[in-house]
């Protein structure tokens, strides 16, 4: 009730959700193949190359939105071969695909480490959609790190992927 000369001020604050754009999509488990990276140089001259097909899917996605996959190897050396850093294994990524509208190119080659580093990414598809990255990894210094024949010298690596 409003008494003759005073003013009164309701104020009221509405929160609408803005649902598209700010949520992120659900990103599903990465798959490997093959889950296990094994090189069995036993010269040289051929010290070993390994190739990995990646695939995930995103729920939910924002075309208003990246992405990215990153690497990391889980120790210094490969196992079954503690001579041999990770450093001596090449990131080299081949392609790179986004069904349904969104996009995916690869970055430049690296060394491996045990620091997360990308090695694709791209722009998200609306929606649901299929995301894969082939991805080599190649023993570059042979010559340096000669490794055995057997048991064979493995990677434990982990794989990122990030919206932004």
């Amino acid at each position: 009730m409003l008494r003759n000369g005073s003013v009164q001020s309701i104020t009221r604050i509405l929160v609408v959700p803005i649902l598209a754009g700010l949520l992120q999509g659900s990103v599903g488990t990465i798959t490997p193949v093959p889950s296990t990276v094994s090189f069995s140089p036993t010269t040289p001259d051929s010290p070993g190359t390994v190739s990995v097909a990646l695939s995930w899917q995103i729920t939910g996605g924002n075309n208003a939105k990246t992405w990215n996959i990153t690497v990391a190897a889980s120790s210094g050396t490969l196992t079954n071969c503690s001579t041999i850093p990770t450093s001596a294994i090449q990131v080299i990524c081949a392609s790179s695909s986004v069904s349904g509208g969104g996009t995916g190119a690869c970055g430049g080659s690296f060394p491996l480490s045990t620091t997360p580093q990308q090695f694709a990414g791209g722009q998200q598809a609306t929606g649901t959609a299929n995301y894969s990255v082939n991805v080599t990894y190649q023993f570059t210094d042979a010559w340096k790190y000669q490794a055995t024949g057997a048991p064979t010298c493995q990677l434990t690596l982990s794989y990122l992927v990030t919206q932004n």
